[in-house]
């Protein structure tokens, strides 16, 4: 299972790395040299083989690896100073593959990613508990991670945020949005919310019904940034232009924001033959048993006004 995982994602790499290199094969030497490459090596891709794994595994130590987790921009930087030369790809270093990233973050977020997976002893179950956390859209508890790889998993998800979105949690943090979310937080009930969505099965399902955990939530949310404006301790102004900031870096937003990271949904639903489970619902069923859910409760409700 391993290895099949890890494929996936050093396929996503390769046909990203593809798709980065193309429109620049006419400007730079280096990009032709990376599309030529591929061509010879990766042409044909076996998704069991454990060649890949194997190979990158050997080069890609834990010795060299590990200092990834933890690292600022400043000491990401020196990382890929240090190691340029060795080979992600056959025949294509680490500062061949740079020219062709828009962001460092991308190539971070990869190579974390690899690190994770080239560890052979992650059961079946670690697996799918790991990869629902990086969705990002399931209650999996910590717990549920082993130990020794929650720390990498967590980081994981904080470089896909940044490469989606375009800003890291320093960047949300520091604006009125983000004081605002933190106070809230402080004073969600989490194991309610939770609760709900495990009840109703899915985060939208749980939006459908204003009694339960994430209906509260977002009822106390409406009333704090109501008392706090027209008290005066939020300004409507601030709030729009760090929405609008916020916005800018969004992928289509004037540029902003990077759609280059590996698609955690996509490869799940490679996955999920293997894994002898099904799917997590697509976005339109789920709005589809949302609808559903609503009806039904407005003809209990006005049953029971009869």
């Amino acid at each position: 299972m391993t290895t099949y995982v890890f494929n996936q994602y050093f396929l996503t790499f390769i046909k990203t790395v593809k798709k980065n290199a193309k429109p620049l094969k006419e400007k730079k030497a280096v990009a032709r040299d990376i599309l030529n490459k591929i061509h010879a090596f990766y042409s044909t891709f076996d998704n069991k083989s454990k060649d890949y794994l194997e190979a990158y595994s050997t080069i890609f130590t834990d010795f060299i690896c590990n200092p990834l987790v933890d690292c600022n921009k400043e000491e990401l930087d020196k990382w890929f100073e240090d190691n340029e030369s060795l080979n992600i790809l056959n025949n294509i270093p680490i500062k061949n593959i740079k020219v062709v990233f828009k962001k460092t973050t991308i190539l971070h977020q990869f190579l974390l990613i690899f690190h994770l997976f080239k560890n052979t002893d992650l059961t079946e179950d670690n697996i799918k508990n790991i990869m629902e956390k990086l969705k990002g859209t399931s209650t999996i508890e910590d717990d549920l991670i082993p130990e020794k790889y929650r720390k990498i998993v967590n980081r994981i998800g904080e470089l896909a945020i940044e490469n989606k979105t375009g800003f890291t949690m320093e960047d949300i943090e520091d604006t009125s949005i983000g004081k605002l979310a933190k106070e809230i937080m402080e004073d969600v009930d989490i194991e309610k919310v939770k609760k709900s969505i495990n009840t109703e099965g899915d985060i939208l399902g749980a939006l459908s019904d204003p009694d339960n955990g994430i209906g509260n939530l977002i009822s106390d949310v409406s009333q704090k940034m109501a008392t706090k404006l027209k008290n005066g301790e939020l300004k409507q102004d601030a709030l729009l232009k760090d929405a609008l900031n916020m916005a800018g870096k969004l992928p289509g937003m004037n540029g902003g924001g990077g759609g280059d990271g590996p698609d955690i949904g996509n490869i799940m639903k490679m996955m999920s033959g293997m894994m002898g489970g099904a799917n997590m619902p697509s976005s339109r069923s789920m709005q589809r048993k949302m609808d559903k859910k609503s009806k039904l409760k407005k003809k209990l409700d006005s049953k029971n006004k009869e």
